[in-house]
């Protein structure tokens, strides 16, 4: 049987092709290669799909954002970009930190040069390896790291503190990652441009949702989901608590270290110890300091008193209620619900009973309408204990009087 012969033509662009197809994927492994000799933290891997997606889709929006690699051995022209090797179907050497995320979320940035200055010198002439520097924090300390820079921002209010302490920041979680500045801040050169913003926490909040909430995702997503961010998404609430609120900013520590956990009571109750809020918001002001003076509370106290690096066993306020998925106490979803408030003692109190919750009065303030048995009890104490101390005081000072004239008299007799 015989086989029809292709034309001379189809042949010749089909060698043609191969050929392309072969020096381009050795000038992709190249160009890779390059990359790595030239970051020794470097591992080979593979940016995430739909981050490398979201870039490119921005790039269409806005090319001049990201940065161009031109003159680069082995790609000619210039119009070869970062995600020509960073993209979804390639392999690429990226830092550790841009694939370690919680969760398997890689560095979730829309541009490139968000953290890499597309200003410097792409290739070195000596080993012709790339090199993209990383925004230099020294730049930024420079006018920050003096202690007296403040804003006043347009409310009048008092001056806000630019101060950035490169200690703080140093020992901080995003410090120990190496993380840029402008890794949270979008602000290009200097002088900076001048911010729309009427208070300092009008521009707390855009990091946040910028920066924050881009980078920790799966925590951002329970949080608008919760009491919390239902305030501070859907009614856009200067009081909700924010990332910055809670965690701090420079000087953000990781959530496990004992420091972090045993000051959590403090953190809380900036908020739920406010009058003015806690009576906007029709809550108890007394919340922290009644759990202060319950068993629990009184065992951090004591354990603070011993310093700041000492822990304690006993919960603390996201121990029972929750992080980022705090539901009001009255809502079937709330961890501390009276309906499942149970499972939340039985991780510490593993015999808990369904009665075992029952005896807890929810930090509130007995009275005779709820908890009147324990509102009788402190009555009780507060009557009985006065009572019998004063029956001591009042035994003592007569017996002092009773010494003194006995005394008297027999002075006399003498």
């Amino acid at each position: 049987m015989s086989h029809p012969r292709l034309p001379k033509t189809f042949v010749a662009i089909l060698i043609v092709a191969s050929g392309l197809l072969f020096v381009r994927r050795g000038s992709s492994a190249n160009a890779t290669a390059a990359v790595a000799s030239s970051n020794p933290y470097s591992i080979t891997t593979t940016l995430l799909p739909e981050i490398a997606t979201r870039m490119l889709r921005e790039q269409q929006v806005a090319p001049l954002a990201f940065a161009r690699l031109t003159s680069i051995k082995n790609h000619p022209g210039d119009t070869h970009d970062c995600l020509s090797c960073h993209g979804p179907s390639s392999q690429a050497s990226l830092p550790k930190d841009h694939t370690k995320a919680k969760d398997h979320e890689a560095w979730t940035v829309e541009s490139c040069v968000r953290c890499h200055l597309r200003e410097s010198n792409l290739e070195n002439p000596k080993t012709n390896a790339v090199s993209i520097n990383l925004a230099d924090n020294g730049y930024c300390a420079s006018c920050h790291g003096n202690s007296t820079l403040k804003k006043t921002f347009p409310d009048g209010k008092s001056p806000t503190s630019l101060f950035v302490s490169r200690e703080q920041f140093g020992g901080s979680v995003h410090g120990k990652l190496k993380l840029p500045c402008v890794g949270c801040h979008r602000i290009g050169n200097f002088p900076h441009e001048k911010l729309p913003y009427r208070t300092s926490r009008e521009l707390a909040r855009r990091i946040e949702r910028e920066s924050c909430m881009e980078c920790h995702r799966a925590e951002a997503e329970q949080f608008r989901k919760s009491v919390h961010g239902r305030l501070y998404v859907d009614k856009q609430s200067a009081d909700a608590p924010g990332c910055t609120d809670c965690h701090g900013s420079h000087a953000t520590s990781k959530t496990r270290e004992t420091a972090f956990r045993m000051g959590m009571t403090d953190t809380c109750g900036g908020c739920h110890s406010n009058p003015t809020l806690t009576a906007k918001y029709d809550l108890s002001p007394d919340v922290v300091s009644n759990y202060k003076h319950e068993f629990h509370g009184v065992s951090i106290q004591l354990t603070r008193s011993q310093g700041t690096n000492v822990a304690s066993n006993k919960p603390v306020c996201h121990d029972c209620h929750g992080a980022h998925d705090i539901s009001k106490t009255n809502e079937p979803a709330s961890r501390v619900a009276k309906t499942r408030l149970v499972l939340v003692c039985q991780k510490c109190h593993e015999k808990a009973g369904p009665k075992f919750a029952d005896a807890w009065v929810g930090h509130a303030n007995p009275s005779l309408k709820k908890a009147p048995i324990v509102y009788f009890t402190q009555l009780s104490y507060k009557l009985l204990i006065p009572a019998v101390m004063g029956q001591f005081g009042l035994y003592m000072l007569l017996d002092v009087l009773r010494a003194g004239l006995n005394r008297k008299r027999k002075g006399r007799r003498q």
